[in-house]
């Protein structure tokens, strides 16, 4: 038993340099695309905040969802609450060009 624990530690020394080498390699190619620039986005980030009602054993249940959209309006810095922000355009009107 003691002999595979051995052989065992060869191999995941090289499954681990493997590994190593990829990660370090695929950073790399990661970093080579930075140079080129944030692209600009083709539409906004619309936010809307529903609540869909529905029947559940005969009584009136009501759903809160938080729907983002493709907009075209222009977004704003909003806080979702807590630490957490993001920039987008809430209820603005959907973006529709080549839409359904």
């Amino acid at each position: 038993m003691d002999r595979c624990k051995n052989m065992d530690y060869p191999l995941m020394m090289r499954l681990f340099g493997i590994f190593l080498i990829l990660g370090i390699l695929g950073c790399a190619l990661i970093n080579s695309d930075a140079s080129e620039g944030v692209p600009q986005p083709l539409y906004n980030v619309g936010y809307q905040v529903l609540d869909l009602k529905y029947p559940k054993d005969g009584q009136e249940q009501e759903l809160t969802v938080a729907v983002w959209y493709p907009t075209a309006t222009q977004p704003k810095s909003y806080n979702y609450g807590g630490p957490t922000s993001g920039s987008i355009t809430v209820d603005a009107a959907p973006f529709a060009k080549g839409g359904p």
